[in-house]
């Protein structure tokens, strides 16, 4: 295993050395942590923030070529958000160390500032590099490829295969439903959790790069395969909200384009036609071969409903239903970054209840009524600036179908979050999401090269 060690070492080097290369190693470590935990005695827990270490070379990296990190020139972009932010990292600082006075945890202090200052970090690094034309691209088709690799682990799983690297590491989870039971699968992936989070991501982005392509190369179509991959993946991972936020993505952003009469929408309705055929042929294929574990189990689970409970129901429930215990729970003040973060429970039991399990619920119970009324207007500006990216790129071919479909990204995960926040402390889960905010908000400068036009946009509209 030394020699595990010795790799990871070279390549955290290399993430200073190039911050580029560091950025793209940042994905693949995010990635193969998993697998590592599994090949390690005991299977730490450590390992799976693996990536933290190579997120902060790769910024340091960034921030001795080119002696800054660019901030002012993204708070030129979007003035508004400059203040929010500052007092936003001020309470997460403040409750994080109120969380280090009341557990006497360093570790779970430390959770609740990656969870929280994780995507920043995602969105600085997203920001310099999407500067340069055709970067966004680039990036997001590798992610693809290694992403569609570890999905293929979970079809690999449902298959029957029996391999050191396959399956989750706390053992099997199993899910009983009349007439069935079936374990969720995790693949590569240390849990069902994150590999239904990254299939559900894989063919988001895909429908992206799909629609960017240029007709008519056949080659392109080969992003119904990857995106049928990622969501046969997540069937198998018995973990429905990958369906769903699917589902949202692809709603959001044909409402999105239809509003702009891009052609992007008529883009959007063909992948929905070809990756349907994709998905039912296979389907059909995998059904008469006979092929996969319980496919049955699997796909009756996709369509089964928590008794009548409506997505409605399921949102008033970890929202504003649950405020009121949250808050008899914790406090108005909050129990302190961290206490209900994804993770702490390795390290001490949660502090904060059962009652937070919402995203939103989650951010009520650590940071407290101040730090949820913060974030939810930074949350506003954010959202209101994407809004006019999308509005300032409108008819252009290539920036509107991009700004379409990562805004569409993030409110479907925004959507996910709101009503479970569990795969959302992962440090690798953080990252990419500060990374699309991040190729989001370089848009407008990629686009135009002319800040002032922007500016001038930005404050008259």
């Amino acid at each position: 295993m030394l020699e595990i060690h010795v790799i990871l070492f070279f390549l955290l080097i290399v993430s200073f050395l190039d911050w580029r290369k560091g950025l793209f190693l940042c994905i693949l470590v995010g990635f193969i942590q998993d697998p590592i935990r599994k090949l390690m005695p005991g299977h730490s827990i450590y390992y799976t923030t693996l990536i933290v270490p190579f997120i902060m070379a790769t910024l340091l990296g960034l921030l001795q070529y080119r002696k800054g990190l660019r901030i002012d020139l993204l708070f030129k972009l979007y003035p508004k958000a400059k203040f929010i932010i500052a007092i936003f990292l001020l309470i997460v600082i403040a409750q994080a160390t109120r969380t280090l006075v009341t557990t006497q945890s360093f570790i779970t202090m430390g959770i609740g500032l990656v969870s929280y200052i994780g995507p920043l970090t995602g969105v600085i690094l997203a920001f310099n590099y999407a500067l340069e034309k055709g970067n966004i691209q680039r990036f997001i088709t590798f992610y693809l490829i290694i992403g569609v690799i570890f999905m293929a682990g979970v079809l690999f799983e449902a298959m029957g295969y029996k391999f050191l690297l396959l399956g989750s590491t706390g053992g099997k989870h199993l899910y009983t439903f009349a007439p069935f039971r079936i374990t969720l699968l995790s693949g590569l992936m240390r849990a069902a959790e994150i590999s239904a989070w990254h299939g559900a991501m894989i063919a988001m982005l895909s429908v992206v790069i799909f629609v960017l392509s240029p007709p008519p190369v056949w080659k392109n179509y080969l992003w119904l395969v990857v995106a049928g991959i990622a969501l046969l993946a997540v069937v198998f991972t018995g973990r429905r909200k990958g369906i769903y936020v699917f589902g949202i993505f692809i709603i959001i952003a044909i409402m999105l384009a239809l509003y702009s009469y891009a052609k992007s929408w008529k883009k959007y309705a063909s992948f929905i036609i070809l990756g349907g055929i994709f998905i039912i042929i296979s389907f059909q294929i995998i059904t008469w071969k006979n092929q996969f574990l319980n496919f049955e189990a699997y796909t009756e689970r996709m369509m089964s409903k928590y008794s009548d409970e409506t997505f409605i129901d399921r949102f008033m429930l970890t929202t504003v239903n649950s405020f009121k215990w949250v808050i008899l729970k914790n406090g108005v003040m909050g129990a302190g970054a961290g206490t209900g973060s994804q993770g702490v429970q390795h390290f001490g039991e949660t502090q904060t209840g059962g009652a937070a399990e919402g995203g939103i619920a989650k951010v009520l119970a650590e940071l407290g009524i101040p730090g949820l009324a913060v974030a939810l207007w930074l949350f506003g500006i954010v959202a209101q600036y994407i809004w006019k990216i999308i509005t300032y790129v409108l008819h252009d071919k290539l920036y509107e179908s991009l700004a379409i479909g990562l805004s569409a990204i993030l409110i479907a995960y925004s959507m996910d979050f709101t009503i479970a926040h569990q795969a959302f402390g992962d440090p690798f889960i953080m990252l990419m999401m500060g990374l699309i905010i991040g190729f989001t908000l370089a848009i407008p400068l990629v686009f135009e090269e002319d800040l002032k036009k922007w500016v001038k946009f930005s404050y008259s509209s």
